[in-house]
């Protein structure tokens, strides 16, 4: 797979801006698409579209190497974390440092962790440290739960230690009787021993880092249906185009920056949740998020991701799957959003049939309820229908079943290829070229890559924001230079990192200039991918470009 996806990118950068961008991976612009998420035998791991959610509702983190290790033991540092950021915990740095070991703990992680400190979640040993590299212990994972909802009323009961053969209320420790609200929520389970016997807590036992969230999972299932329900969504049409979107992803600094710019977009595309191989969906959706949409009036559109090659294949092939999948977004359109944007991407060409019809279910079931059905689909400069990176995506037929079709113009140098620009200016306009002869322009929204890239002489490229590589070569010295396809670049050496690096990204006049093609191809709008990687500068131009 790794030596056709070079070969195929070669060829494409030897032809100058050719058909096929580098591959997507997963909305671009972060690594959430685990690679060992597939197992040798072809099938997906178990708990891979939970994953997925949680790294799409950024509470996982991308992983530099790609990985994920589902079946390693989780950590009390990434347990805590992932708690943390569920609930929106952020806290003062310095609030850990009491912990001896606080400074073994990754600068980015402290404001969480610190916020899981405050909020009495975290308490750590008799003897003044926290370990935060040490295997959990079902009984602290069970018990950091516990006191999670403790918050919403909740009493730990003792007597629930008599469910299980291996714990009693005298033999279980003070400290952990919220663990017993976990328990009787049935977020936390028994292990099964054998027939006729009772299960066993196995409370010094420990829990894979797949196994955490699927517990987190339950947890965020239970906790749902005890938070106060949100703000009602809107839920009139959008009006007239062209409009400007963006993609939100829950992290604090996105949600700053929605409070902050957001009432400038004319609808806002909500990631965090993901398709199940049955077609039940897996994530979060975010308290204050979906508060500050409700009272703003700001029309919303839920994305469902589903990136995992095995599992597109079970899913699209399984017409009960399917069926099941439908319910569960009808049933989602409850929450008030303005309908659903379909994400699907790792789709292998012979699949094109079947995301069709799928696309075609659900847009029969969601246009009865007036919501609106659309897509975000890999660019492309033909239509390829045995290519295996975008010929699932048939944009004819499905610019006559969707709404809106949201095309990723962007990546085109990717994270595993060779530096170059991410959306280079001819390449996108040949892709809305050939869009708009298989799509109605009005139903087009043009992606705009609001993200960098950063290149190492050896080694895969790291994402983050335009803004950050900004501040970077200011911090260095380094003037960006404006390379012809419209993009800023710049190259230095970086001594933390120990080689240099290349820097590909969007400013403020990249960023506007993507957005004067709404006007100049007649499309319904433009979308960021993603919200809060744009330069500050970007939206006084942004706010007028698009008109």
């Amino acid at each position: 797979m790794l030596m056709r996806r070079f070969l195929a990118g070669l060829l494409s950068f030897l032809l100058l801006w050719a058909a096929v961008p580098f591959p997507a991976w997963a909305q671009s612009g972060a690594q959430t698409e685990f690679t060992d998420l597939i197992l040798p035998n072809g099938q997906a791991h178990w708990a891979s579209a939970i994953i997925e959610a949680m790294a799409a509702g950024a509470i996982v983190d991308p992983s530099p190497d790609g990985k994920f290790r589902p079946d390693d033991p989780v950590t009390r540092q990434d347990f805590a974390l992932w708690l943390a950021r569920i609930l929106e915990l952020s806290g003062s740095p310095e609030t850990g440092a009491a912990f001896k070991d606080w400074s073994t703990i990754p600068e980015a992680y402290r404001g969480h962790l610190a916020g899981a400190v405050e909020s009495g979640l975290i308490k750590g040993y008799p003897d003044g440290t926290f370990k935060p590299q040490n295997r959990i212990t079902r009984l602290e994972l069970a018990t950091l739960i516990g006191r999670a909802l403790e918050g919403l009323g909740e009493v730990g009961e003792s007597r629930f230690w008599v469910l299980f053969g291996d714990t009693s209320p005298e033999s279980m420790p003070a400290w952990s009787l919220p663990a017993t609200i976990a328990v009787k929520k049935g977020i936390i389970r028994g292990k099964p021993v054998g027939p006729n016997q009772k299960l066993r807590f196995d409370p010094q036992g420990w829990t894979t880092r797949a196994e955490a969230l699927v517990i987190l999972q339950r947890f965020m299932e239970v906790r749902g249906l005890e938070l106060p329900a949100p703000p009602k969504l809107p839920t009139t049409a959008l009006g007239e185009p062209p409009f400007l979107s963006a993609y939100y992803v829950n992290t604090d600094y996105g949600y700053q920056t929605l409070t902050t710019y957001g009432r400038y977009l004319d609808l806002v595309v909500h990631t965090g949740l993901a398709m199940q191989p049955d077609g039940t969906l897996a994530g979060v959706l975010p308290q204050r998020a979906m508060d500050w949409y409700g009272q703003n009036q700001k029309p919303v559109l839920a994305m469902v991701q589903s990136f995992n090659r095995a599992n597109n294949r079970s899913f699209l092939t399984n017409p009960k799957a399917r069926q099941t999948a439908v319910q569960s977004l009808v049933a989602l359109m409850d929450q008030g959003f303005l309908g659903v944007n379909l994400d699907f991407e790792n789709l292998d060409a012979d699949l094109r049939p079947y995301f069709t019809q799928f696309v075609e279910e659900v847009q029969r079931a969601l246009k009865i309820r007036n919501k609106l059905v659309t897509l975000s689909v890999m660019a492309k400069t033909a239509d390829m229908p045995t290519n295996s990176l975008v010929g699932a995506y048939d944009y004819k037929a499905l610019g006559q079943l969707a709404d809106y079709v949201m095309i990723m113009t962007y990546d085109y140098h990717w994270s595993g290829g060779p530096a170059g620009p991410i959306a280079p200016m001819s390449w996108v306009r040949n892709v809305l070229k050939y869009a708009v002869q298989q799509i109605p322009s009005q139903k087009i929204f043009v992606g705009i890559p609001t993200y960098a890239y950063g290149w190492p002489e050896k080694g895969r490229a790291y994402a983050t924001a335009a803004w950050d590589a900004l501040k970077l070569a200011a911090s260095l010295g380094v003037q960006p230079l404006r390379h012809p396809e419209g993009e800023l670049y710049f190259t230095a050496y970086l001594p933390d990192k120990g080689q240099r690096y290349t820097y590909y990204f969007h400013d403020a006049q990249a960023i506007a200039d993507k957005v004067a093609l709404v006007k100049e191809f007649n499309l319904a709008g433009a979308i960021m991918w993603r919200l809060g990687f744009e330069p500050a500068e970007a939206w006084p131009q942004l706010r007028f470009a698009i008109r």
